[in-house]
């Protein structure tokens, strides 16, 4: 049980780390743009 909800944040924290890579591009791409 613990071990599946350890997983579950472990998955979570992946998920929010990749976006905001994802942010981090994004944003650079609009102040090459600006």
């Amino acid at each position: 049980m613990a071990l599946q909800t350890k997983v579950r944040k472990e998955k979570q924290l992946s998920k929010q780390v990749q976006l905001n890579a994802e942010l981090k591009k994004l944003k650079k791409e609009l102040e090459k743009i600006t």
